[in-house]
């Protein structure tokens, strides 16, 4: 048997070594720049509606939907009145929403919706929509609503009203 005498000074010079060796193996195989697995949104083409485009011109343009919103600011509406509104999002609406507020703040703001009361009409009809407008019809009543006690409100006939458009 052949006996192998290292100094401790040796040693540790050797353990020095493949440390290092070690840690320079790690960031030889693991480089902090890892190499793009496929292609950039602005490098892929696709054809929506027989238009082609890249990929993130699609998203940017709201070819798969929810891509464009239209938001009013608060306008005064009274009963039976119709409010043309122009939305220019180049679709039809897939989402419409309401609102309605006593002040122009939109403090207590509520949904609107259509109530039958009696013989009168609360809250709004939308009509007309297209791609690029719509119409709301006021009812006798601009709201009538329940607050968050379950107490009715008097019905509204002078308030504020916010439109949100999703295509």
């Amino acid at each position: 048997m052949v006996q192998i005498n290292i100094e401790k000074k040796h040693l540790l010079i050797l353990v020095i070594f493949l440390s290092i060796f070690t840690i320079a193996l790690v960031i030889a195989v693991n480089p902090t720049t890892k190499p793009n697995p496929g292609h950039l949104s602005n490098e892929v083409m696709i054809n929506v509606g027989g238009t082609d485009k890249t990929l993130q011109a699609a998203i940017d343009d709201g070819s798969f939907g929810g891509g464009k919103t239209y938001e009013s600011a608060w306008f005064a509406v009274s009963a039976l009145t119709n409010y043309p509104i122009t939305h220019n999002l180049g679709k039809l609406p897939t989402s419409i929403l309401l609102l309605y507020s006593p002040s122009s703040d939109g403090s207590k703001a509520v949904v609107v919706d259509n109530i039958m009361y009696t013989s009168y009409l609360a809250g709004a009809s939308i009509n007309n929509i297209s791609s690029t407008s719509l119409n709301i019809r006021t009812g006798n009543y601009l709201m009538w609503y329940y607050n968050e006690q379950d107490v009715a409100s008097a019905p509204q006939t002078v308030g504020y009203y916010k439109i949100i458009v999703k295509a």
